[in-house]
């Protein structure tokens, strides 16, 4: 709702009608787009189901910047909403880097 109340706005200061192909939901989309960016860090598929549910290729650009946006500053606070309820639950997760003492054993360290 913010996302349509800026697109409004924007309408009522510089005049824009649809004329101008100016629409305030555009800006509700996109402001969505960023929250739910946010939360759960999808990037990819969240543009593809985004871009499918307004059937307009158009805004698949706005959208993934959006999205790429949400995440890094998203990322920079804390982990994802995915990521928070793996934790809690204790569920066993590879994480993306190793820790410094397994960097350098290898498979036939362990198989020995």
């Amino acid at each position: 709702t913010y996302g349509r109340l800026v697109g409004h706005c924007y309408q009522q200061i510089f005049h824009l009608t649809e004329i101008t192909q100016f629409y305030p939901g555009s800006y509700a989309l996109i402001g969505a787009a960023a929250f739910l960016g946010g939360v759960v860090r999808m990037t990819i598929s969240l543009t593809v189901i985004l871009i499918e549910t307004t059937r307009n290729i158009s805004y698949g650009l706005p959208i993934m910047l959006t999205l790429m946006v949400a995440k890094w500053v998203g990322d920079i606070f804390n982990k994802g909403l995915y990521d928070i309820h793996i934790e809690l639950k204790h569920w066993p997760l590879l994480e993306w880097e190793a820790e410094p003492m397994w960097e350098t054993l290898n498979a036939s360290d362990i198989m020995k």
